[in-house]
């Protein structure tokens, strides 16, 4: 995607953001159906996720799952514009989040405070949480610089301070240690060299360690804040999670790991099963002796 290509993006986010969101609602789910007939490989990655992950499923409930993903994906993409230049009067009329209790009641105990945000396709929405309370949030930069600049601004327009995701973590626990709650984006693949192999819908999945190192380090209580893509809007739910306390990193980031299995569960078509979770093989000589996850 060059400068021109990236320009147009952003335009057209911004125009669409104007929209009402049932709208919008219709519009990805039109999206969605063209995106997942010719996206081949977008297609087959998220196929390939869900047949292994709902082995419950037969073939024709697994097919109608990823249909229905590419809906909500599209969705997602489409409603980024609202989360980005929206007024902040729309987005509380349009964000309904529950939990936020758990939230005031840890930062009235003095609590340095994780923010799990799983990848769903609606996570924009928790950029309202940093309109709540000051915040860092972590970011991967997109390789376009002007959708990065755009999405810079956006996620810091309510005060937040952006950190690159491959950013020391002694960084962000700077910032938890003064008292800065932290948006953590780890469900993805870091890759062999950073992450550990825990399971993930009992498969084994490369994940970051960063959470489980900097809740031991800060001290810090973890919250989950699950995003979810509604006819009229969007839902983010606070959950707190106690449990992830301690020095056991690969413990406590299985811990992780099954929670936001729970969650995913409870709404498997918004989780974001076109990325290749599964990508790292445990085995690094497991890929020379036959076909991959995703072959």
């Amino acid at each position: 995607m060059n400068d021109l290509t990236g320009s147009v993006a952003v335009a057209g986010l911004w125009l669409l953001h104007w929209l009402p969101a049932g709208m919008l609602f219709r519009l990805g789910g039109l999206a969605g159906a063209l995106l997942y007939r010719f996206d081949r490989s977008r297609r087959h990655t998220a196929e390939r996720n869900i047949e292994r992950c709902f082995p419950e499923l037969n073939p024709g409930q697994r097919q109608e799952l990823v249909r229905d993903h590419f809906r909500w994906l599209a969705r997602g993409a489409l409603s980024l514009g609202v989360h980005w230049w929206a007024s902040r009067d729309r987005l509380d009329r349009l964000v309904r989040i529950e939990g936020v209790e758990h939230l005031r009641s840890a930062q009235a105990a003095g609590k340095n405070l994780l923010l799990l945000l799983p990848h769903f396709v609606g996570l924009e929405a928790g950029l309202l949480l940093t309109a709540i309370t000051p915040a860092a949030l972590m970011y991967k930069p997109p390789k376009n610089p002007v959708v990065d600049r755009a999405m810079r601004r956006a996620r810091a327009r309510f005060g937040a301070r952006v950190v690159d995701r491959d950013a020391y973590l002694k960084e962000m626990l700077r910032d938890l240690r003064a008292g800065r709650p932290l948006l953590y984006l780890p469900d993805q693949n870091p890759g062999r060299k950073r992450g550990v192999f825990v399971e993930f819908f009992g498969l084994p999945a490369c994940t970051h360690p960063g959470l489980a190192r900097l809740a031991d380090s800060a001290d810090a209580l973890v919250l989950m804040c699950a995003a979810r893509i509604t006819r009229h809007g969007f839902q983010l739910r606070v959950i707190p999670l106690p449990e992830i306390t301690g020095t056991d990193v690969p413990g406590n980031t299985q811990r992780m790991n099954d929670a936001i299995e729970t969650v995913v569960r409870e709404m498997p078509a918004q989780y974001t099963w076109v990325h290749k979770r599964f990508k790292v093989h445990p085995n690094p000589d497991a890929a020379t002796r036959g076909p991959g996850f995703y072959e």
